[in-house]
């Protein structure tokens, strides 16, 4: 019978079943993610960190970006939260960050005492994003400047794909 290997013209084995080795296309594993809306963060710098800190522990990454509706910066701003993560236990690691930011004590309330998340509603749930790419670390969107709307959207746009940029222009 047939063997189940051969030989390409450089020498290579592989396999008859599959394409030669030098042919496979690498591929790479799909990305799920959820985008949520957050109402307000009374300590900005805890949240911030609490929301890192557990996004790494699940391996997600995280984008944390503010931007004021109209752009007036005289209104409480718009606060919007991106959670991915890669591989098949994608949706599982930002099912988990999800759970426990409910569960935790992830802010202050007005008089300073630390509180739980009760008024964060997901906007687009967890699901697979198109553009996003999973980094080590902080994430080089994610920054300490406030952006425009339509900076917002363009950036969603390259991380969520449409799904999150609609999601956001039913937000505004």
């Amino acid at each position: 019978g047939q063997q189940p290997f051969g030989m390409d013209m450089s020498g290579k084995r592989w396999n008859h079943d599959r394409e030669p080795s030098s042919l496979t296309k690498k591929v790479s594993p799909p990305i799920y993610g959820a985008l949520i809306h957050v109402d307000h963060m009374n300590d900005r710098n805890k949240y911030t960190k609490w929301l890192r800190k557990a996004c790494k522990a699940a391996g997600c990454s995280v984008l944390i970006q503010r931007c004021y509706k109209n752009d007036n910066s005289s209104l409480r701003p718009m606060i919007i939260v991106g959670l991915y993560a890669a591989g098949g236990d994608g949706t599982k690691a930002v099912g988990q960050v999800l759970k426990h930011w409910r569960t935790s004590k992830v802010d202050v309330d007005s008089k300073g005492v630390p509180c739980r998340e009760r008024m964060m509603t997901v906007i687009v749930d967890c699901g697979e994003v198109v553009g996003a790419e999973v980094e080590e670390g902080d994430n080089p969107n994610d920054c300490d400047e406030d952006l425009s709307i339509d900076e917002l959207r363009i950036l969603l746009r390259s991380v969520g794909g449409t799904k999150w940029e609609n999601a956001m222009n039913d937000l505004v």
